[in-house]
């Protein structure tokens, strides 16, 4: 199986600059990041989100998933939380793949069907 490999992490990492130059420092331009953070949003949301996060992913953390989550429930808004386990941002695991598309498959099905 081709896995990618874990990126460094820690502020002083490459990752760190690259997101510190897209959408800022997360200290010095904290209100300016907040204000654009959908899970500061949730409330505005007006769709059904499938919301899909594993526990292994580097790009998009799974407490970053979680915590997208909770916001949407508190906003009482309609979402499906699927928590993969073991598999990577690109779904690198065929096993994870398929159980991402039998969600996405199911959850259209259901909305779409409104």
């Amino acid at each position: 199986m081709l896995r990618v490999e874990r990126l460094e992490t820690g502020r002083d990492s490459i990752t760190s600059d690259y997101w510190r130059g897209i959408i800022g420092d997360g200290r010095e331009d904290r209100d300016a990041i907040r204000a654009v953070s959908p899970a500061f949003l949730a409330d505005r949301v007006q769709a059904p989100i499938l919301l899909l996060g594993s526990t292994d992913d580097t790009v998009v953390r799974i407490d970053q998933s979680r915590r997208m989550n909770r916001a949407l429930v508190q906003a009482g808004k309609t979402v499906r939380f699927v928590e993969l386990e073991g598999d990577d941002h690109f779904l690198s695991d065929s096993a994870t793949r398929i159980q991402t598309l039998r969600e996405m498959e199911a959850f259209l099905a259901e909305h779409l069907s409104q």
